[in-house]
């Protein structure tokens, strides 16, 4: 039998060779730890509900969508920027989950909301007078339900968070009041109704 250095022998057909463990240990010093960053803005605005509906793409997750009609401009001049909207935060899918009904069947489901990832989809209309005209749709994905409001009536508050340091602009768009819920774009259709969870129930940070 050899000796070796390592102290250990492996006997094979009468023989023995040395049986050496080689062990690789990473070491990593706190200067080449690298903590990822992310830069994210938001979009905070008042506007009505419609059209929600369950996308599901072939071989992919299906997912919640529904479209906001957001108010813009002076009060008692308004104009709306429409939304094509994937919903992301846990709270708003259940939310709008649960009001499907009235916000599909024309009541006036007002809200005051968050929106992250705004991009632009182009498109060519397949028909009418602007067929074969290319047209765009603005997408973003809805991650907060602040408050809703069907025909009139104050159904949700989500619970009160404190505003991000340094963000006065957000602050002042999560305080806006409504111009005038009374006056959405489509006009208002059967009544519908909708239960909700308790206003307890956490919202999706943002």
């Amino acid at each position: 039998m050899l000796n070796n250095p390592w102290g250990k022998s492996l006997p094979l057909w009468g023989k023995c060779f040395p049986f050496i463990v080689l062990s690789k240990e990473k070491h990593m010093s706190e200067s080449n730890i690298e903590e990822k960053r992310y830069f994210n803005y938001y979009i905070h605005g008042i506007g009505y509900l419609n059209n929600v509906r369950t996308i599901s793409p072939p071989n992919k997750t299906p997912y919640l969508v529904v479209k906001i009609a957001a108010i813009q401009g002076p009060e008692g001049d308004h104009s709306y920027t429409y939304f094509d909207c994937r919903v992301t935060g846990n709270a708003a899918k259940e939310i709008i989950k649960l009001c499907a009904r009235p916000i599909n069947t024309g009541e006036t489901v007002f809200v005051r909301f968050v929106l992250s990832n705004l991009w632009v989809m182009p498109f060519i209309y397949p028909t009418g007078d602007k067929e074969g005209q290319l047209g765009s749709s603005i997408r973003a994905d809805l991650i907060s339900i602040k408050n809703m409001i069907i025909n009139g009536e104050m159904i949700y508050t989500a619970p009160d968070k404190k505003a991000e340091a340094g963000s006065e602009s957000s602050t002042q768009a999560e305080n806006a009041e409504p111009t005038d819920p009374s006056d959405p774009p489509d006009n208002p259709g059967p009544s519908g109704a909708c239960a909700l969870p308790p206003t307890t129930d956490a919202e999706q940070a943002v």
